[in-house]
């Protein structure tokens, strides 16, 4: 099979060098418009297989034509706007799809959809429905938000509720943060290790939960706990808050009490992202200083981001604990699923490119063997069935990362 990766930055180049460990990949492609990122990352990955292709001005036309010579696609890009036009491209293409981005496109959000070709007067809802029936129309799946989260979260909980005869709730907690050993040499014990702005706008906006039954906005940050963590040979001590995630599974869960998605961090780190908010620090309505206009989150966010990236030698650590509950046999059950995930030193491989790059490569292998029967707009919970999802468990365990299933 033929598989065409999309970005080659942190998570994408990766990908690329997962794919390449497959022996029925009989080539891999590796698209940017940046030409000193195509040659690093063919460096690295040194894989005769690997084809670099740079995109000039001409996005979409370029990028329809190089889709077609391939059999599936993977969406590695870090930004919305650009992914946006992924999808209707690989549509329009007619190729197999797998993308990493948290967008749930059958769904999409209305504040995303600037890139998209929308006709006057369609809503987002109409516009995600068109969608999906064009990719079912062309018999081609597009499976949406495979990463780490969403990705591997929606994977595990989708597979939990379908265990319950009854299920009532469903919760993600996921994330990353500086190994501990490095934690205290960070500010807010907090390491960027994809997009530091996603991670503010994680922080600042509000989101669609769903929760006691109800459809409500929940403050980014609210619902906080403290927890142990004792997985894996670990007892740490972590934080978890909302911040927006599970897009999809109003959709897709829509019978459930509760579900929600939760970020994992360093105890501290809300604290800290608090009273930089409350500060005025990631502020977008411009102030004026010294006879200039300056936006308070750009330049903060320039500021800190060299802050906070990874120092030489130093790594990260990726966590998830998820829960589901619900009825089992008339009575209650629960399901959690653990994650831990360490960073690659031998390759140089953080441990957040790890936990979402290598789930989207296997579900392209898996896509390209004709494994996903689903057609149209898919998500996660949907897509890996029992097989699929024995699948998933099987060849992460390959690469090293183990997710543990816990029944009550």
């Amino acid at each position: 099979m033929k598989i065409l990766v999309i970005g080659c930055g942190k998570m994408g180049s990766v990908i690329a060098w997962d794919l390449c460990k497959y022996d029925d990949v009989e080539s891999v492609g590796l698209v940017d418009n940046y030409s000193p990122s195509l040659e690093k990352a063919a460096s690295w990955i040194q894989d005769k297989r690997v084809t670099t292709h740079l995109l000039g001005n001409n996005f979409r036309e370029e990028l329809v034509a190089l889709m077609k010579s391939y059999d599936v696609g993977i969406g590695a890009l870090p930004k919305i706007k650009q992914t946006n036009q992924l999808i209707e491209t690989a549509i329009e293409a007619e190729m197999n799809f797998v993308d990493i981005y948290g967008e749930y496109y059958r769904r999409p959000n209305e504040s995303y959809l600037e890139g998209f070709h929308i006709p006057p007067d369609v809503t987002a809802e109409a516009y995600g429905e068109m969608l999906h029936q064009k990719a079912m129309d062309k018999d081609i799946t597009i499976l949406c938000c495979m990463g780490f989260a969403p990705g591997l979260s929606n994977m595990t909980l989708g597979y939990g509720i379908a265990q319950m005869d009854k299920a009532h709730t469903a919760i993600a907690r996921v994330g990353g943060m500086p190994d501990i050993e490095v934690a205290d040499e960070y500010p807010m014990k907090y390491m960027v290790t994809w997009c530091w702005d996603q991670v503010i706008d994680s922080a600042m906006e509000r989101t669609r939960i769903l929760k006691d039954g109800t459809y409500q906005y929940a403050d980014a940050m609210s619902e906080y706990e403290l927890f142990s963590f004792k997985e894996f040979g670990k007892n740490l001590e972590l934080e978890a808050f909302i911040t927006p995630g599970m897009e999809s599974f109003n959709f897709t869960r829509p019978k459930l009490k509760s579900c929600y998605e939760k970020t994992i961090r360093w105890p501290g780190y809300k604290d800290s992202m608090s009273f930089l908010i409350s500060c005025g620090f990631f502020e977008t309505t411009p102030i004026e200083f010294k006879g200039r206009n300056i936006v308070p989150r750009e330049l903060a966010a320039r500021i800190m981001e060299p802050k906070l990236a990874p120092k030489e030698g130093d790594v990260d650590v990726s966590v998830m604990w998820n829960t589901v509950t619900g009825e089992k046999q008339g009575k209650f059950s629960q399901i959690d699923y653990y994650m831990w995930v360490d960073s690659d030193t031998v390759n140089n491989i953080s441990s957040m490119a790890r936990a979402t790059a290598f789930p989207a490569s296997i579900s392209a292998v898996l896509m390209g063997r004709g494994s996903f029967i689903s057609k149209g707009i898919v998500s996660p919970e949907d897509a890996f069935d029992t097989t699929n999802y024995q699948s998933m468990l099987d060849e992460l365990e390959t690469k090293g990362i183990i997710i543990k299933e816990s029944v009550i």
